[in-house]
């Protein structure tokens, strides 16, 4: 962010959520032709940022996963949020 590298994604970053419900309505943003509801769980890494000062800020990230018993499974992902913050 703004410059700065963070690369210590896996140092207690973790967050697993309890089950929760999803409803999946027709016609739905995602296009998933699968309706109804359905179980749900978040797992992932997340970095927790102190609050930002006044002003313009660039969060960009880059998450590359190598499976490697199947690479069809690999994973590229490239984010950038332009911030500002009053």
């Amino acid at each position: 962010m703004d410059n700065k590298t963070y690369n210590k994604y896996e140092e207690g970053r973790r967050v697993l959520s309890d089950f929760f419900n999803v409803t999946v309505i027709p016609n739905n943003i995602m296009d998933y032709n699968k309706v109804g509801n359905f179980k749900a769980i978040v797992d992932g890494y997340y970095i927790f940022l102190k609050p930002l000062s006044p002003g313009k800020h660039v969060v960009e990230y880059n998450f590359d996963t190598k499976n490697p018993i199947d690479p069809q499974y690999n994973s590229y992902q490239h984010g950038t949020w332009n911030l500002i913050i009053k």
